[in-house]
């Protein structure tokens, strides 16, 4: 197989061998001769640029310049041939399976494909969010990559999680009543369209998609499930995970469910049991809350949200109950089961609550089966801050690593495992990755909280929002569940951002931008001096510094 042509770090390759994978690039190439660079398209026909004609198109293939001399016959009379970048068994995107662009594969080929030994600098297990990143990343640092992924992109956050849960949750802030059915009828298509972006992407850096799972038969060689082998330098494992369960009735969407499988419904009922006290627990109660459903929110002893600041979970707490959900907390949920047509969630201690549907969301867990993790000499995914396992050439991130707390903190992991596994210096830090519940109002945080520092030379600052000019206008201070609060913690010798907590509307935002601050060592002085635009959620992040 013709391996990519490798891309110089940090820049792009040369133009003749740019894909017009995105229509609008080929309607712009029609148009002027332009491919939006700065650069004029050179014409096959000897025509000027710009000029009207038959539009030859490109190449699909890369130029045969790999970084090994390894290559079989077979792979090179296939390059020859001009075989397509797409390596999926189902075929490029636009073939029958519906994807975009490329062309059929006849049999013989298909055959061929399914002998073929794929040689790579790095191999990426996984085609979610982390995933996608980390394929990206070491892309640009100039290495021939391949994605494994069996499914489509996006993994768990696209499809299941975050888009659903936010587009829902937009929904519900324009009306409402019927949320939850717009919801369903959006969600297809906004899955669709996001899947197609993280698509373009990877091709744009020629990354090789492979359409397959794989599994390992030594250090450095995977095998797929439709006959193929791919050979590589380094590894990264971005296989995501799977939503946990409780012991007893199995999740079937009926009784029991998980967040992951909600829009497969085609209604919710009047009354739910929510079982987990995380943020994605905390989100879902309060859209269905938000939607006027009874609900009876179940958590253990660690209580509401446990990995945010205490006071401002607390405060979430308050406003949920002042809008009739039922907080239960201080008992862990042992099993759930099914019984008389409705879910009954079992407490430690004796105590139960029945509902028509229990929807589970206590965490998730590794989606590690079946890989052939042994044959890497791989017994735990312990990662270090280069996302670097106790193998040297096999990196990991996303939630497979246990440590992804997010979408923005798989993506961060992604980066960082691309960069490695491409030989560049490279650490994330999860502490400078925002922790946000996307509730109303939203809880938010990064880096130290007044919790975590107790004890040391730091100073506070805090504003509550009624004293801004958005807080004003929003009415805040007239109901509890409008109030709002920010809070910056900073270093007493240096100055420096340390990290900040908030609630309210735009919480999120808010610690958005004290992760750059901190990133960029800003202090509580030079804070001061920004004066952001008000109203808005920064106004209160500037204030509290002055």
């Amino acid at each position: 197989m013709a391996r990519p042509e490798p891309r110089p770090p940090g820049g792009r390759r040369p133009l003749r061998a740019r894909r017009l994978s995105h229509p609008r690039a080929a309607r712009r190439l029609l148009r002027d001769g332009s491919l939006g660079r700065g650069e004029p398209a050179a014409r096959e026909d000897g025509g000027a640029p710009g000029d009207r004609g038959t539009l030859e198109r490109l190449p699909r293939g890369r130029p045969a310049e790999g970084r090994r001399a390894r290559r079989s016959a077979r792979a090179a009379a296939r390059a020859r041939a001009g075989e397509g970048r797409s390596l999926g068994a189902r075929g490029r995107p636009g073939g029958p399976d519906g994807h975009r662009g490329g062309r059929a594969v006849s049999d013989t080929e298909h055959e061929a494909k399914n002998e073929a030994v794929i040689e790579v600098d790095v191999a990426v297990v996984g085609g979610g969010v982390a995933g996608v990143s980390a394929a990206i990343e070491a892309a640009r640092q100039g290495k021939a990559v391949a994605l494994i992924e069996p499914g489509p992109i996006g993994g768990r956050a696209t499809h299941h999680t975050l888009l659903p849960w936010r587009l829902l949750e937009h929904e519900v802030d324009a009306k409402a009543e019927g949320a939850f059915g717009r919801a369903r009828e959006r969600l297809a298509e906004l899955r669709r369209r996001q899947e197609e972006r993280w698509t373009l992407r990877l091709e744009d850096v020629g990354v090789e998609r492979v359409v397959a799972r794989g599994r390992f038969v030594d250090a450095h060689r995977l095998e797929t499930d439709d006959g193929r082998a791919l050979t590589f330098d380094a590894v990264i494992l971005a296989t995501g995970a799977d939503a946990r369960a409780l012991d007893g009735a199995a999740p079937d969407g009926a009784h029991v469910a998980r967040p992951d499988d909600l829009f497969d419904r085609e209604s919710l009922p009047e009354e739910l049991i929510v079982v987990g006290g995380g943020a994605a627990g905390a989100e879902l109660v309060d859209s269905l809350s938000r939607m006027e459903h009874r609900v009876t929110w179940v958590m253990d002893e660690v209580g509401l949200l446990p990995s945010f600041d205490r006071e401002l979970a607390e405060a979430l707490g308050d406003v949920l109950m002042e809008r009739g959900v039922k907080l239960v907390h201080g008992k862990r949920p042992e099993r759930i089961d099914v019984v008389d047509g409705a879910a009954k969630v079992s407490l430690v201690g004796g105590h139960s609550y029945s509902a028509p549907l229990a929807v589970v969301a206590i965490g998730s867990r590794p989606r590690l089966d079946g890989l052939g993790l042994d044959a890497l000499g791989l017994e735990t995914l312990d990662v270090d801050a280069g996302c670097r396992t106790s193998i040297a050439h096999v990196f990991a991130a996303g939630e497979c690593t246990g440590q992804a707390h997010s979408g923005a903190a798989a993506e961060a992991m992604g980066r960082c495992a691309g960069r490695s596994a491409a030989g560049v210096a490279s650490e994330w830090e999860k502490d400078r990755v925002p922790r946000v519940a996307r509730t109303h109002p939203q809880v938010a945080q990064v880096g130290e909280t007044p919790e975590r520092v107790a004890g040391r030379e730091v100073v506070f600052h805090s504003l509550r929002f009624d004293e801004t000019v958005a807080g004003l206008l929003d009415g805040v201070g007239e109901r509890d569940d409008q109030k709002g609060l920010v809070r910056l913690v900073c270093d007493s010798a240096t100055g420096k951002v340390l990290g900040a907590t908030a609630l309210g509307r735009g919480a999120g935002e808010i610690v958005s931008a004290v992760a750059l601050a901190m990133r960029m060592g800003v202090t509580e002085d030079a804070l001061a001096d920004v004066f952001a635009a008000a109203p808005g959620a920064l106004d209160a992040l500037t204030r509290a510094a002055r």
